[in-house]
């Protein structure tokens, strides 16, 4: 269940503002698109520990780096205040023709889990959407 008013959305634990030109999948709660700039944001609760999770996409992102090269691929690991929460993001810009993308992966502590947003643009796009700035205007309800 959530609630849609623009670039508004409200769920139960949470309110947060879309980057612009983002819109709601009636059909799949959860989920935002963006068309022009082949834009994603997948929004998920595991019931499951944040520091598993960190580890695991860390291990993935050394896993990639691996894979395609430093030529291509880059990561970088950082915190971000939410709402007074500790949130830990990993970008992800890879410039291979075959993923193309800029990826944000935010684990956000939430009850005895955490939330997982998923966030990706075009490599062409990577400087016209802030998904940090999306992440920081998340106001948890406690």
């Amino acid at each position: 269940g959530q609630i849609v008013t623009d670039k508004f959305v409200e769920i139960a634990e949470m309110s947060f503002t879309l980057p612009n030109n983002f819109t709601d999948d009636r059909d799949n709660p959860g989920y935002f698109r963006n068309e022009a700039y082949n834009g994603e944001i997948f929004v998920y609760y595991y019931d499951e520990s944040t520091q598993l999770a960190i580890e695991s996409l860390e291990f993935s992102c050394e896993g990639l780096l691996e894979s395609f090269g430093s030529e291509v691929y880059s990561y970088e690991k950082y915190t971000l205040n939410v709402d007074n929460t500790e949130c830990i993001a990993f970008e992800q810009l890879c410039t291979s023709s075959e993923y193309y993308q800029n990826a944000f992966t935010y684990i956000l502590p939430f009850d005895s889990g955490y939330y997982r947003f998923d966030c990706n643009v075009s490599t062409d796009y990577k400087n016209k959407v802030d998904f940090d700035k999306f992440i920081e205007s998340i106001d948890l309800k406690n």
